[in-house]
Parts: structure tokens; C-alpha cells; sequence
């Protein structure tokens, strides 16, 4: 019988024992497959939906209450969002949420059909059960939508009122209503899908014991056919195998005694035939030098010396010398440090593997190399030389550095405003958090926290336009050289001082180098900034907590700036100058001003004139504004008139002036001269 054919047998077997095993991991795995998909997928979509409703529920109402944070206060917790935006983001998880709910009843009415499928009575029930608190959770979720949309129509018409309205309606309906229930059905979603898993688990545990002994069945069946195959291969083998040993010396003498009909047999007529075909034949020197030439890596031969011996093509082309100039020369010529303890070490050890060096090329260029040796012996084992083959390491090193520059670059820009340059809110954060941990450490050390504010920076945006507001704000952050910048605002770190008066003495430096003019684009600026100062103290446990003190403080410096304010226009007053608040209704522009400063005119902001024609709420707050300035007896100015549809309306409200493109567009003080001449 050929080997070929009891291998056959053998594999037949095996493999029929496999397929054995390969149909029962596939009935059982296709069992858990089902059972699992029958409770997971419904499982893990309820908890999907419970998870989506909590959290755009939370969403929706923390907008909510950030628009009537917008109304209220200067400091905003989202600096470059408006009041629309926060809208829309409410209204958006509302539509999310109504989606996974909708989303949750179809995954419990899966469920529920899975159950009714298998007769699960106990399972039924707690599905419709569920069923039932999503219909709860859809009635209350009806119910605050409602309730929301009021909200978001009451905020705009009576702002004062809404506040109320939040408090007494909508707070009570997302706290006490639909968040508990929301809240319910994600639990128990939760718990589904932890059951679900649970159950999977035990699944895969009962197989992985089944196949375990059916395995452990076929393996010593494989084993015992295994035993005897292999003795009848073996013994040939081992036969060829000593024979193969003996050339592998240089012993060309032994034959393979042949007495069998099989593949064995004729193998071990082949053997001896390649005996007999090495016995007159040997390998090429120029073979070698070929395979030589042709690697692609550096290879060199060194002698028991120390010497060069040998060396490819691909040595020579990367240190740039001729064959003439390395060979019999040190081999310590092409390294640029001292390797020999390297190559004692080799002499020990007999391999040296991903060694890192550095050769040095003929030009005295450093090439960064990875290369590996071994020693060459001969039969009795004793060294002829080293062999070493090198790989170039100069482009890895390149792309290592280059890949850290880039990510030196992006941390940098992580870290960093992008106009300034000046470090960012996260990077000031941190490093507060740092000084913060220090100073409770550490009672007596003292550092401070400066806010400052750019007056009035709007007024030149809007009238010089945001290009030129962009350089004032570059050259502030030149002036202020450290800081960190959010919008118009700048927060300096003032560490290790002694006492307060160092941060007020650092605090009046930087008012003095600011007072100073600014050239712009060919215009002279002048600015005043307002600065809050909040030192450390041990009581501070959380950096919001400084910050807050130092913007209050800020903000208490703006308003003592405003009376200063009002004392210099009531002076100047007395001379004859008339006074005008520009842009009334947005900005800065506040009521306050109208009883604190001797205004003259309101010039009416163009956001309430763009669209004064076809909006009834901006032509009632137009019309709210002009019977205030002519109750407290002042002018009052359109701001942005360009269309006689503008004039129209503003002409019924009863505003004796305009200014903008339906006049005339911006002209020199003389073209300005010449046309009120004409007039």
C-alpha cells in the first residue's frame, strides 16, 4: 500500500472527525446565534432609545434655560452663540427625542412578537408593561413640548415673565414628569440588556463544553492514527536524516540502502543519485559574488582581524568609496563611534542582532544604520570572521522626526488662539489648575488672576470693520506678550507674587502701556481696558470659582468706568456738545444710560430698520424706542435707511431723521460739504 494512500485514509479520518465537530459547533452556534439576536437586538434598541430620550430631554432643557441665561448676563457660558441657535438646539431634541420614542415602540413591539413566538407568558407581560410606560412617556413628552414651544414664543415677547414661566410650567414638567419616566424606561432597557447578556454567556458556556469533549474525543483518535502513521514514515526518515548529516560535514560517502517499493523507496533512490551528483560537482565562487551583488542591503565580511575581507555593491554605492579603498582596512574606518566592545561582546555571544550605529560615507556624511552580525566558524567551530548586513535608517529617521514636529505643531495649535498666537482658554485652564493644586499645597504661595476687557471694542469693529478689529486685537496680545484670549477679552497669570499689591502694581503697567495710541490701517486708536484682579486663596477649591471672581470684579472695574464716564460727558456738556448713543437696542447700549448720561439722541440700531417694512415685531420695537426718546424730549436717529418702503414706516412712527444708502452713500467732508450746499 503507497504512503500516499494511508495518508488518505488517515486524513479521511480526521477529517471526518473534524466535520463531526464542525456540524455540531454549527447547530449549536446557530441555536445561541438566534436566542441571542431574539433578545439583544430588541434589548440593546430599547436601551439605545431610553439613553437618546434622557439625554436630548436633559438637551432641550439645558437650552431652555441657557436663552434665558442669554437675556440676562453679559458672561455667556457659549461665547459665539446666539439666542437662535439655542432655539434651534431645543427644537432639534425635540425631534430626537420624539424619534426614539417612536424608535422604542417599535423595538418593544419586536420584543413583544419574539415573545408571543415562543409562548414566553412571563416575558409578554413585562412588555406590555413597558409598552405602557412609553405611552406615558409619550403623553408627558406631548405635554412638554407643548409647554417648551409656549416658552420659546413667551421669552421673546415677555422676557421678564418667562423666567417665571420656566420655574412654575416647564421645570416642574421635566423634572417631576417626563424625566422620571424617561429615566424608568432606561433602567429597565439596562436591565433587559444585562439579562440578555447574562443569558448569552451561559449559552456560550454550554457549547464551549460540548465541543470541549467532543474535541478532546477526536484528538486521541487523531492521536492513535497519528502513532501510526508516523512510525511507518519515521523510520525512513530518520535514515535520511543521518545521511543528511553526514553531508552537511562534507561527507559524501554514505548511501541509502533501498529495499522498499513505496514513495521511500524512490526517495531514497533520488538521495543517492544526489550524492553521486555532488560528488562531481561543487558551487561556484562566482555564484556566491552574484547573490552577493544582487542584495539590496549592505553586506561586509570582516576578518578575524578586524579587517574588511569583503564587501557588496550596495555597501560601496552607500558610503561612497571604490572596493580598492575599503578592503583590508578597519573596520572601524566607516563608524563614526567605537564598536569595538560591540564585536567583543559578538565574540561571546555569537550573534548580534538590530545593533544601531552610524557609518560615516566618504564625503563625511552620517548615515544612521541597523544592522545585525554573526560569526562564521568553520567544522571544527572555530572563527573565520564576522559577517554584517546593515540597513539604511535615514528615511525612518526623517518620517520619526517629522511625525513628532507634527505633533509638536498640532498641540501647539491645540493650545493656541489662532489670531493671537497667545495661549488658548484650554491651555490657561490647565496651567491655572496647576497653580491652584500648588497654592494648597503650599499656603504661602500666592498668584493672581487678571480679566481684562477691551472698551467699546464693538464700536470699532462695527465702524472700522472687523479686519481692523482683528490687528487692535494682534497688537493688544503683542503689548500684553502672555495671556490668554476669548473674544475681546484677555486673562493674564501673575505666579509666585508676595503680596496683592504686586498684581494691582502689574495691573496699572498694563493700563498705562495700553492708553497708549494704536496705528491701524492709517487710523490712530485709542483704548481703555477694564480689569478684574482675584488672587488665590486657600478656600478656592475649583478654578470656576476664581474665575468667576476675578470676571466679576472685572466687570465691577467696567460699570466704576461708566461713572467716570458720565462725570466727563456731563462736563462736556456744559460747553455746548450734544451727546448720541449709537446702535440703541444691541450691544453695550443699555437703559441705564438713558437716565445716568445727558443724552441728546437715539440713533436707532439698522437691525430694527432692516426689515421695519415687512416685520410687525421690529416695527413695534422701532415704535417702543421713539415714543421712549420723545417722552424723555431727545432725538432720534434711523440708522441703515435704504429703501422708501424704510422712510415709509418710520415716517408713520413719527422719526424726524434717517441716515444710510436711500440718501446718500459714505462721501468725503468735502463732497459732504458741497451736498448740503446743494440742498
Amino acid at each position: 500500500m503507497k504512503i500516499s494512500h494511508k495518508l488518505t485514509f488517515g486524513f479521511l479520518v480526521i477529517a471526518f472527525l473534524l466535520g463531526g465537530l464542525g456540524f455540531l459547533y454549527f447547530r449549536i452556534n446557530s441555536k445561541i446565534k438566534n436566542d441571542s439576536e431574539r433578545t439583544l437586538k430588541s434589548a440593546i434598541l430599547e436601551f439605545h432609545a431610553g439613553t437618546e430620550i434622557v439625554f436630548s430631554l436633559e438637551a432641550s432643557q439645558e437650552a431652555a434655560e441657557e436663552i434665558l441665561l442669554e437675556k440676562y448676563q453679559k458672561f455667556q457660558k457659549y461665547p459665539n452663540q446666539e439666542i437662535p441657535y439655542l432655539k434651534q438646539k431645543a427644537k432639534e431634541n425635540l425631534e430626537n427625542t420624539a424619534h426614539h420614542i417612536k424608535l422604542g415602540k417599535e423595538a418593544t413591539q419586536i420584543a413583544l412578537q419574539m415573545a408571543l413566538s415562543v409562548s414566553d407568558e412571563p416575558e409578554i407581560l413585562e412588555i406590555k408593561e413597558e409598552l405602557k410606560l412609553l405611552n406615558s412617556i409619550d403623553t408627558e413628552f406631548f405635554i412638554y413640548k407643548s409647554i417648551l414651544s409656549e416658552y420659546l414664543q413667551l421669552i421673546e415677547i415677555n422676557p421678564d415673565y418667562s423666567h417665571e414661566f420656566l420655574e412654575n410650567y416647564l421645570e416642574p414638567q421635566f423634572r417631576n414628569k417626563i424625566m422620571p419616566l424617561a429615566q424608568k424606561y432606561r433602567e429597565q432597557a439596562l436591565e433587559e440588556t444585562e439579562n440578555a447578556s447574562r443569558s448569552t454567556i451561559e449559552s456560550i458556556d454550554y457549547e464551549n463544553k460540548i465541543i470541549a469533549i467532543s474535541s478532546i474525543f477526536a484528538f486521541v483518535i487523531a492521536i492513535l492514527l497519528g502513532l501510526l502513521i508516523s512510525d511507518h514514515i519515521s523510520r525512513p526518515i530518520a535514515r535520511l536524516k543521518d545521511a543528511a548529516l553526514q553531508i552537511s560535514t562534507g561527507r559524501l560517502e554514505p548511501e541509502i540502502e533501498v529495499n522498499r517499493q513505496d514513495e521511500f523507496g524512490f526517495l531514497a533512490q533520488a538521495f543517492n543519485q544526489m550524492i553521486e551528483g555532488l560528488r562531481e560537482k561543487t558551487v561556484s565562487k562566482n555564484y556566491l559574488d552574484n547573490i552577493l551583488a544582487s542584495m539590496a542591503e549592505s553586506l561586509i565580511v570582516i576578518g578575524p582581524d578586524k579587517t574588511i575581507q569583503k564587501i557588496n555593491h550596495a555597501t560601496l554605492k552607500l558610503l561612497g568609496y571604490e572596493e580598492s579603498e575599503l578592503i583590508n582596512q578597519s573596520v572601524q574606518f566607516i563608524f563614526a563611534e567605537d564598536i569595538e566592545p560591540d564585536l567583543n561582546n559578538l565574540a561571546q555571544t555569537g550573534v548580534l542582532s538590530n545593533y544601531e550605529a552610524t557609518y560615516i560615507r566618504k564625503d563625511g556624511k552620517k548615515i544612521p544604520v541597523a544592522f545585525s552580525s554573526s560569526l562564521i566558524r568553520n567544522e571544527n567551530g572555530e572563527t573565520q570572521g564576522i559577517v554584517c548586513v546593515a540597513r539604511d535608517m535615514t528615511e525612518r529617521y526623517l518620517a520619526q522626526k517629522r511625525l513628532r514636529e507634527s505633533r509638536e505643531q498640532l498641540r501647539h495649535q491645540a493650545l493656541h488662539d489662532q489670531l493671537t498666537g497667545l495661549p488658548n482658554r484650554t491651555f490657561f485652564r490647565e496651567r491655572l489648575e496647576e497653580l491652584l493644586k500648588l497654592a494648597q499645597k503650599d499656603p504661602d504661595y500666592i498668584f493672581a488672576v487678571l480679566f481684562l476687557d477691551v472698551d467699546r471694542f464693538k464700536g470699532i469693529n462695527d465702524s472700522l470693520g472687523h479686519l481692523v478689529g482683528d490687528q487692535l486685537l494682534i497688537e493688544i496680545a503683542n503689548r500684553l506678550k502672555v495671556c490668554q484670549r476669548s473674544g475681546d477679552e484677555f486673562a493674564i497669570l501673575i505666579e509666585d507674587i508676595k503680596e496683592i499689591g504686586d498684581a494691582t502694581a502689574i495691573a496699572d503697567r498694563l493700563q498705562k502701556e495700553l492708553a497708549l495710541p494704536f496705528e491701524l490701517s492709517g487710523h490712530e486708536i485709542f483704548v481703555t481696558i477694564s480689569i478684574g484682579i482675584a488672587i488665590s486663596k486657600t478656600d478656592y477649591d475649583r478654578i470656576e470659582n476664581l474665575l468667576r471672581d476675578a470676571d466679576t470684579a472685572m466687570y465691577s472695574a467696567k460699570a466704576m468706568g461708566i461713572d467716570r464716564g458720565t462725570l466727563i460727558i456731563k462736563q462736556l456738556k456744559t460747553l455746548g456738545i450734544r451727546f448720541s448713543i449709537d446702535d440703541f437696542g444691541t450691544g453695550y447700549s443699555s437703559l441705564s444710560y438713558l437716565y445716568r448720561l445727558p443724552i441728546d439722541t437715539l440713533k436707532i440700531d439698522r437691525s430694527f430698520i432692516n426689515d421695519i417694512d415687512t416685520d410687525r415685531d421690529k416695527f413695534e420695537l422701532t415704535r417702543t424706542i421713539v415714543n421712549l426718546a420723545c417722552n424723555l424730549g431727545m432725538d432720534m436717529i434711523a440708522e441703515g435707511v435704504e429703501t422708501i418702503e424704510q422712510v415709509t414706516r418710520l415716517t408713520e412712527l413719527k422719526c424726524e431723521y434717517g441716515q444710510g444708502y436711500f440718501f446718500s452713500k459714505p462721501v468725503t467732508s468735502e463732497e459732504a460739504e458741497a451736498l448740503i450746499a446743494a440742498v
